[in-house]
């Protein structure tokens, strides 16, 4: 179980290293959330003591794969 949620002192050397340090980084102890539990409150959360930076954005977010950044390039 990791004892702190900071990075590594130095950075890993070897793609070893780096594999060998987010492996160590699960708790397999820890149940995995059940899909009613996905919900959005800690984001939002998040949001607002952020002072909800995102909505002073003027973005509209296109997502997907199937044309859609030529489409609305």
């Amino acid at each position: 179980m990791p004892t702190s949620v900071l990075p590594p002192k130095s950075l890993p050397l070897t793609y070893e290293e780096a594999i060998a340090y987010w492996f160590g980084r699960i708790n397999y102890e820890q149940r995995s959330p059940r899909p009613g539990d996905l919900k959005l409150d800690r984001m939002r959360g998040l949001l607002a003591g952020l002072g909800n930076p995102h909505e002073r954005l003027r973005i509209v977010h296109v997502a997907g794969s199937k044309g859609k950044g030529s489409t609305s390039a």
